[in-house]
Formats: structure tokens, C-alpha cells, sequence
């Protein structure tokens, strides 16, 4: 299955490549690798807070509503055969359509994540959003969690308003984020279901962008100790900068 997913995806891309409306890449430099509340660039130490800096590059291709994007960018993974934490990197695909009405947007999209190393984690996620101006929900879902036998459940809400003038060159937002994370079952992902947020700001000018955030989880705890320990190490400031730029337009 998730073969023949990658498969569709290619085909989708390099089909629609050919009369394509938007093509871009981005090159994200970051002082660590967040993701929903903790850091996945960690020396190989699991969920530590204080990650490593990473080099991200993501291609991206817009037409007519639909888009595919390819990220890659190193990434810690659990290898299941030998239960140690270590290094790897990632090789994901985001296909999706997206339909504007007015001042709201819907979406749908297919998310694979995929591992160079470790690829029993390999994940297909399901994800429908709607945002109105600068407030989005998503709803995310898979059947496994990163190769373990639970599936998981992510939904977010992000608020992100523009805070200078519109008509400016440059455009100062407010990150702020909201998400749940849900699994059925918490002793197979090696985490209770948990909150994580986010909140800070980006600057976005000639195609560079800049945010600093700072990201923590709520209610996350170990699953296999019988007071159920709260984890209060992932709370963390991430400097992020990215530059994008056109590889072919309209």
C-alpha cells in the first residue's frame, strides 16, 4: 500500500510538472527540528528538548488547486529490530488539493513519511483542513504511528495574523498553534495522548523568511511508569530561517 502510494505521488508529480503553474524549493535552516511539541534532532537521545541544528530542503509544486511538495532533512528514528534511538533521514511526500471560496479555504491531502534507515516507520497520513483569513484547523489520521502497532489522531489550530500593514514589502505575523495528539494505544507509541503549542513570531521578506518560536507539551507523560510521570522537558525556543526561490513560474 504504501508503495503504490509513493508510486501515485511520482506519477503525479512528474505528470503535472510538465504544464506546471508553480514551481519553487526552499532551503530551511533551523536550530532544531520540531515537530507537534518535540524535537526529532536530538543526538539520538529520545524527546529531548534540546535538539541539534539541521539543514532542511523542501520542492514544491502548485496547479490549478493541487500540490505536491518532497521534504528531506535528517531526523532521529527508533529502529524496532535493535530498540536503540538513531540517526536517519527523512525522505517525506505531501500531495493535496485545496479550494478557495471566498475568504475560506478546504483542503484534503495524503502524507507520506518516509525514513532512508529505519523505513518500518514509514507513515501514511490523511489530513482535511479549513482556514478562514488567518485561522486554520486541520485534522490529521493514520493507521500507524512511526511503525508502532497503535493508530493516532492530530488536530491543530493555528491562528497566524499578519501584525504590520498589508501594503508593506515585508510581512510581520504571529505564530500560535494548538494540537492534541491522540493514540488508542499510548503503550505501543511510548507517550500518553498529549496537548502541544506554540507561540512567537515570523518575518517574511524577498522570499527569506524568519520565526522564532517557542514550542512545549501539556499533559505528556510516560506511559510505562505506574504514577504515570509527567515529562517536562520538552519546553524549547527554535530559531527557524528559510530562503525560497522560483525554479519555474507561469
Amino acid at each position: 500500500m504504501k508503495k503504490t502510494l509513493l508510486a501515485l505521488l511520482l506519477v503525479f508529480g512528474f505528470n503535472s510538472t510538465a504544464n506546471a503553474s508553480e514551481l519553487s524549493g526552499s532551503v530551511i535552516f533551523a536550530s532544531n527540528y520540531i515537530y507537534r511539541g518535540m524535537s526529532y534532532n536530538s543526538q539520538g537521545t529520545t524527546y529531548q528538548s534540546q535538539g541539534s541544528p539541521v539543514i532542511q530542503g523542501t520542492l514544491d509544486y502548485f496547479h490549478n488547486g493541487f500540490g505536491l511538495t518532497y521534504f528531506t532533512g535528517p531526523a532521529d528514528t527508533f529502529d524496532t529490530v535493535n530498540f536503540v534511538v538513531e540517526k536517519d533521514v527523512e525522505s517525506d511526500w505531501f500531495s493535496y488539493y485545496t479550494k478557495t471560496i471566498g475568504n475560506v479555504n478546504i483542503g484534503v491531502g495524503v502524507n507520506y513519511y518516509g525514513l532512508l534507515k529505519n523505513n518500518s516507520n514509514d507513515t501514511i497520513e490523511y489530513n482535511a483542513n479549513v482556514s478562514y483569513k488567518a485561522l486554520r484547523l486541520d485534522e490529521s489520521y493514520s493507521e500507524v504511528y512511526s511503525g508502532a502497532d497503535t493508530n493516532y489522531s492530530y488536530t491543530t489550530l493555528k491562528f497566524t495574523p499578519q501584525l504590520n500593514s498589508a501594503d508593506s514589502t515585508a510581512s510581520l505575523n504571529l505564530v500560535s498553534k494548538l494540537g492534541y495528539v491522540y493514540f488508542r494505544d499510548p503503550l505501543q507509541a511510548g507517550t500518553s495522548n498529549y496537548y502541544d503549542y506554540q507561540a512567537g513570531l515570523s518575518y517574511s521578506v524577498d522570499g527569506w523568511k524568519t520565526e522564532i518560536a517557542y514550542t512545549n507539551t501539556l499533559e505528556r507523560s510516560n506511559p510505562y511508569t505506574k504514577t504515570k510521570t509527567k515529562i517536562t522537558t520538552d519546553g524549547t525556543v527554535t530559531i527557524v530561517v528559510s530562503k525560497t526561490f522560483s525554479i519555474l513560474g507561469n
